[in-house]
C-alpha cells in the first residue's frame, strides 16, 4: 500500500535509511555493556581476573613478587605496605586499573584494562582485593608477634 503512495525514488531512500537505522540500533544494543555481576559471583570473577591479569606481576599475595614482576624495574607495587595503603585513594586506584600506569605517571609496565571502564563494580571488587592485602598482612604480623 505504501509503495503506491510514495514515489519509487523516495521509497528506496526511506527504506534504505530505515534499514540503516535499524541496523545501527541492533549494533548499539549489541555493544551495550552487559549487566554486572553482584555479590559472591562478582567477587569470584574479580578473584579470577586478579589471578589471570594482576598476580603475574603483583603476586597472588599482592607483594609485587609475581613471576613476571620479579624481573621488572621498578618492581610492581607491594599492596601489603600499610604506608602506601594509607595514602592511596580509591579514585586513583580505579584510574590506574583502567587507564594503566603510564597515564598517571607510574610505570608503563602497568597495563591498562580499558575493557573494565564500563564495569565499575568489577573495578571496585579489584580494589577490594588490593585493600584486603593490607588487612591480611596486618593479621599475619599480629600472629608473628605473639
Amino acid at each position: 500500500m505504501l509503495r503506491a503512495a510514495v514515489p519509487k525514488a523516495r521509497l528506496g531512500g526511506a527504506v534504505l535509511r530505515g534499514r540503516l537505522y535499524c541496523l545501527l540500533g541492533v549494533l548499539w544494543m549489541g555493544c551495550a555493556a552487559e549487566p554486572e555481576l553482584e555479590g559472591a559471583a562478582l567477587r569470584a570473577q574479580a578473584q579470577e581476573l586478579w589471578q589471570t591479569r594482576c598476580a603475574t606481576c603483583h603476586g597472588l599475595g599482592g607483594r609485587g613478587d609475581g613471576p613476571t614482576g620479579r624481573g621488572l624495574t621498578p618492581r610492581p607495587r607491594d599492596f601489603t605496605d600499610a604506608g602506601w595503603q594509607a595514602q592511596a585513594d580509591d579514585g586513583r586506584l580505579r584510574r590506574v586499573i583502567v587507564e594503566g600506569g603510564a597515564a598517571l605517571g607510574l610505570s608503563a609496565e602497568m597495563a591498562a584494562n580499558v575493557d573494565l571502564e564500563q564495569r565499575p563494580a568489577m573495578v571496585g571488587a579489584l580494589i577490594e582485593i588490593v585493600r584486603g592485602f593490607a588487612a591480611r598482612a596486618a593479621t599475619q604480623v599480629g600472629r608473628d608477634t605473639k
